[in-house]
């Protein structure tokens, strides 16, 4: 996220070219894991650092091993943050064109690429373009929407002393 994904474009292409990807759903995978894994353990990492460890301690106290901690005490405290962090890189991943275009030919073509291949140098086909963006941004709309529930709630939730 701090200098242009462009610098690492040629690497990127010999290195998932040798490991036989291109083309592929995996190297969209892991080109989007591996681009959004540093933003989502630096966000998280606050979250996990401003829930109270004093409620930890008192599940221990209470006999709940490691799992059950996070399972049903830290995991729900941190809630709101996991929802944004979910929410910006799904937003981040759905919307990445230059690797996709650059890794992908015919197979794993995904819908951005599609809507870019309406470009061409004779026209620029405004209809089909339209219609597949917003065939495109539907998803986005409910995932958001759906998510925007829980992240509400799970603000307001650690807002209320009780």
């Amino acid at each position: 996220k701090m200098y242009p994904a462009i610098v690492v474009a040629v690497p990127v292409f010999y290195i998932i070219r040798s490991l036989r990807l291109m083309d592929s759903v995996a190297a969209l995978v892991l080109m989007n894991t591996s681009f959004n894994l540093p933003l989502v353990i630096l966000l998280m990492m606050g979250f996990f650092q401003e829930a109270p460890f004093e409620v930890e301690e008192q599940s221990m106290l209470d006999g709940c091993n490691l799992l059950q901690r996070f399972f049903h005490i830290t995991a729900p405290m941190v809630k709101a943050g996991m929802i944004a962090t979910g929410m910006l890189t799904f937003v981040a991943s759905w919307n990445e064109l230059l690797y996709a275009v650059i890794l992908t030919i015919v197979r794993a073509k995904p819908l951005t690429v599609i809507i870019a291949g309406f470009i061409t140098d004779k026209a620029l086909v405004w209809g089909p373009m339209a219609a597949m963006g917003c065939v495109v941004i539907l998803p986005v709309l409910l995932i958001m929407w759906l998510m925007q529930r829980d992240f509400v709630s799970g603000v307001s939730a650690g807002a209320l002393k009780g």
